[in-house]
């Protein structure tokens, strides 16, 4: 199976209830790519059935595995990613569309 390497986030910005932010994409490198642009994006769905398949997902910079799975926003209840390790994907920037 691969192994992908996350570059960056899509993060969606809500205001309802409450002003909060929805993770709902990841920008990924293949494995060993010294490229820090995205070659891949990957939707929630996506994300789920590769990590189904036996894909992994790690951080830029780490070794670590990252799962991040589907799931209702506590606060809004529309599906997002939900990454675990809880904080595994703060510090990784936002994805720039060209």
């Amino acid at each position: 199976m691969s192994v992908f390497h996350i570059v960056c986030v899509y993060r969606v910005d809500v205001s309802k209830p409450q002003r909060h932010s929805h993770l709902v994409a990841l920008g990924t490198v293949d494995s060993g790519e010294p490229t820090a642009n995205p070659t891949a994006t990957w939707t929630a769905a996506e994300v789920e059935r590769a990590i189904s398949s036996g894909h992994q997902f790690t951080a830029a910079g780490s070794d670590n595995e990252v799962r991040a799975i589907q799931r209702p926003c506590p606060l809004c209840g529309v599906a997002c990613l939900k990454p675990e390790p809880h904080n595994s994907l703060e510090n990784i920037e936002q994805c720039m569309f060209h």
